[in-house]
């Protein structure tokens, strides 16, 4: 019923896009309200109350998504006059390299009209929320897809608050928020060791980011990767221990449910709130209030529910492929887990559930996959058998440290020894079937896989004796695939080099390694460097910056935040600057181990004639020498 209020509220975003034609907007809108008449006369019960809770909604998310739009495109990225400006910091976010600053601001002793703009800061602890400041720098955004990103979120400037670029005016206390999630990261870097502790905010707090580039790709590679990102697991956990905890004082269900709810609000408040979380913690929170007053439970409603109630508070989630993948995965599950759980009912119950859910969330997701990032996952059918149930046990076992240490730090230690080596097992596992190299980009062959990929679809469509044969069906598909894969890999060659970005960077792949050397004139020509790798399916690269020019350094920092490389060898003639300082930011947030070296030729711009393409392979054909054991005293390695 509630899909209707979920398309109405949908159809507004289309505003915040630049792709779509604005009437689009309006006719999808046209379209749901019509559909209204039809769904309240098919519904069962009280139809007159269920049509005017439907048409409430409907009309409360509406409204809110329509003011919500209208405050999103205010601004628009209009010039603003130089001169000092004067506002108040909304909130800050941390990511993996920079710290993301929302500021609410104005020109200083202009009206009471105010835009928002963005900061991204790599190391600024006085930024807090609720902070009044005052600084110089502003410009509107650029185009490209980060800046449609920040516009839909109505975002229209950036601003320039790094090395000390403003004042603070007004510091009002630490919000309690922030001082429990303060106290949650001191006590979990004293408890855990420190890849532990890394994964362990990143599930309380629903941020990928404190976990090093290196894992996260693994996690990617292994088909897992949404372990990482808060949701139904971490409710069903919370749930599960405040359900344990009161049964034992024997409260009734509804009171249980009352506390789980709150209980769980809390948890959300103290998160980064990911959408996949604010999707199972909205559904929880129907769910539990259908139960407690004795309301009709429909799992589809409580699902398009929480799409509305996102889509109306943040209608530019929409756009995201967090938000697509999420609701897709669980709309998959709710729709076909039933009848893959038929399939494979001669397998033992626990393995046939993981299998069902799986592959019911699969069904759903990868055709969002290969549109949007032409990726194919087949390894996450057996990876999430083995990886879900042990990240979940790092999760239960390190919420009970934390607890338990406030009584008893020997308790503690005892629940972070469990921790520290179920995370390490999990870690393992993760690298085990991140070798399975079932992670494939799709390429101009893409129709070769509708037929194997269909097969996996048979649990859908058969019924009665035929069901384990649908099975068969399913491992066979599956098997075709990757074999259709691996036949594309293998069929290209060994080894090659190829001349990218006009020719200016050299790229030599061996197999699943890579060797990238010679200048990547800028961030854009870096990221398209790092898609060309991971789509030749390599597992590791290796860079050389040969030159260090602004523009150069910037590719590099893109490369790496981009592509899974181990090792870097950086000109010893770079000057030490912002983008290097980046540069360096990035190497340490992913491990990446760093050498300084004198390479053959003399540090030059890369438009310059120094950096031709002889050049390029006689410094890969020293590189190759040095990296073969002859010739290693040219190399200054940094510990």
């Amino acid at each position: 019923m509630l899909s209707t209020a979920a398309a109405a509220v949908s159809s507004y975003s289309f505003f915040l896009d630049d792709k779509i034609p604005p009437c689009a907007g309006p006719a999808l809108f046209i379209c749901a309200m019509a559909i209204l008449p039809a769904i309240c006369k098919n519904t069962a019960g009280n139809r007159t109350r269920n049509a005017l809770i439907i048409i409430s909604i409907a009309a409360v998310c509406c409204a809110a998504t329509s003011f919500r739009v209208r405050d999103l495109s205010d601004g628009n990225g209009a010039d603003i006059s130089h001169g000092g400006y004067e506002g108040k910091i909304e909130s800050v976010s941390s990511g993996r390299y920079a710290s993301e600053t929302l500021i609410t601001f104005r020109k200083t002793g202009s009206g009471s009209r105010t835009w928002k703009a963005a900061s991204f800061n790599a190391d600024e602890p006085l930024l807090r929320q609720g902070c009044m400041i005052k600084f110089e720098k502003i410009k509107p955004l650029d185009c490209g897809d980060f800046a449609l990103h920040l516009k839909r979120r109505g975002i229209h400037y950036s601003a320039d608050l790094s090395g000390g670029g403003y004042a603070i005016t007004g510091a009002p206390p630490e919000p309690f928020r922030e001082r429990t999630r303060r106290w949650i990261s001191r006590n979990s870097d004293r408890l855990f060791s420190q890849k532990t502790s890394a994964m362990v905010k990143a599930l309380y707090f629903g941020n990928p980011s404190h976990i090093d580039g290196g894992t996260v790709q693994d996690f990617k590679r292994a088909g897992v990767l949404h372990v990482l990102a808060a949701s139904g697991d971490h409710v069903g956990i919370i749930a599960s221990i405040v359900f344990a905890l009161l049964g034992a004082f024997r409260s009734g269900k509804k009171t249980v449910l009352a506390a789980t709810v709150v209980i769980l609000h809390f948890y959300l408040y103290l998160t980064d709130l990911p959408v996949s979380l604010m999707r199972a913690g909205i559904m929880y929170t129907v769910f539990s209030a259908q139960t407690i007053f004795d309301l009709d439970r429909n799992a589809l409603n409580a699902l398009f529910l929480s799409a509305a109630a996102i889509t109306a508070a943040f209608p530019y989630e929409i756009f995201s492929l967090g938000f697509q993948l999420s609701f897709s995965a669980t709309l998959g599950i709710l729709l076909f887990h039933r009848e893959y759980m038929k399939s494979f009912g001669w397998a033992p119950s626990k393995i046939s559930a993981g299998i069902s859910v799986s592959l019911s969330a699969q069904a759903a997701v990868i055709p969002i996959l290969a549109l949007r990032t032409g990726e194919l996952n087949l390894a996450g059918t057996l990876s999430n058998l083995v990886v879900v149930p042990l990240v979940s046990l790092v999760l239960v076992t390190s919420m009970i440290s934390n607890a338990v240490s406030i009584a008893s730090g020997f308790a503690g230690g005892v629940f972070a020894a469990a921790t520290d080596i179920l995370n390490d097992a999990s870690l393992r596992a993760v690298g085990l079937f991140a070798g399975l190299n079932g992670h494939f980009y799709i390429d101009g062959a893409a129709f070769l896989l509708m037929a194997p990929l269909a097969l996996c679809l048979a649990p859908l469509l058969t019924r009665g004796p035929s069901r384990r044969a649908a099975s068969a069906a399913v491992v066979a598909g599956i098997a075709a695939c990757w074999l259709l894969m691996e036949y594309g890999q293998a069929a290209r060659p060994e080894k090659k080099m190829e001349f990218l970005n006009s020719g200016k960077t050299l790229v030599a792949i061996e197999g699943r390694r890579a060797f990238v050397i010679g200048p990547i004139p800028g961030p854009i020509a870096g990221e398209e460097t790092a898609g060309h790798l991971n789509r030749s399916g390599v597992a590791s690269t290796r860079a050389y910056i040969t030159a260090t020019d602004d523009d150069s350094i910037s590719g590099y920092v893109a490369l790496i935040k981009t592509a899974r490389v181990d090792y870097c060898a950086l000109s010893s003639g770079f000057r030490l600057n912002g983008r290097t300082k980046r540069l360096f930011t990035a190497l340490e947030k992913n491990g990446i181990k760093l050498d300084i070296t004198a390479f053959g030729y003399a540090n030059t711009p890369h438009g310059a004639n120094g950096s031709g393409k002889e050049r390029l392979i006689r410094e890969y054909g020293k590189i190759r020498s040095r990296s073969s054991g002859k010739n290693p005293e040219s190399m200054i390695s940094i510990p």
